[in-house]
């Protein structure tokens, strides 16, 4: 699921793919070739299945760190899974993982200063970008589809509202929402 390239440049070799996970996960498997130096058709197979295995536990155990991080417990496991993609994102310049635990932290000090949920504000906050962590079949801008994916878990609507409302596709029904916004922009 991604291309090559390879050129005159000496000893390098671009990976090319619009999924982060699949790059790394050629890049773990192309590397792990390298350094074994058998390369044939079986090889590549088993070295590729290896990577697979390594790059979805770098995933899980991404998302769970950065739950911590936040200070948010009792995260289903699909959504810690799709929080740890993120690991391998970047949105202008900025790790996208990063970016959701420092818009949790901001996000809970504004709470706490205005009285509002603190805990709910954190968690929309960690979770405001999830949407760019899901499988392309997940459609859309990724606030709605973040909004779409996390109403599988039954997270109370203050916190659909606030990912949903991320970037205004619909309209912040809650002061929460509002701070999970300039969290964000900040």
């Amino acid at each position: 699921g991604v291309d090559l390239i390879i050129d005159d440049t000496p000893e390098a070799v671009v990976i090319s793919s619009f999924d982060p996970i699949r790059r790394e996960t050629a890049r773990l498997a192309l590397m792990n070739l390298m350094l074994d130096g058998r390369i044939h058709p079986g090889r590549i197979e088993e070295l590729y299945e290896r990577a697979q295995v390594e790059v979805q536990r770098t995933v899980e155990e991404s998302g769970e760190r950065a739950a911590e991080r936040a200070g948010i417990a009792g995260l289903p496991p699909r959504v810690i899974e799709a929080m740890g993609r993120l690991r391998f994102r970047a949105s202008f310049a900025q790790n996208v993982l990063d970016h959701s635990v420092e818009v949790a932290q901001i996000a809970g000090m504004l709470a706490a200063e205005l009285g509002l949920n603190v805990e709910s504000a954190k968690r929309a906050g960690f979770l405001h970008d999830i949407g760019k962590g899901l499988p392309p079949e997940w459609e859309g801008p990724h606030a709605l589809a973040g909004m779409e994916f996390l109403k599988q878990f039954e997270f109370k609507d203050l916190i659909l509202n606030a990912v949903g409302a991320d970037h205004r596709e619909i309209e912040p029904a809650t002061a929460e929402a509002e701070v999970v916004i300039v969290a964000d922009s900040m």
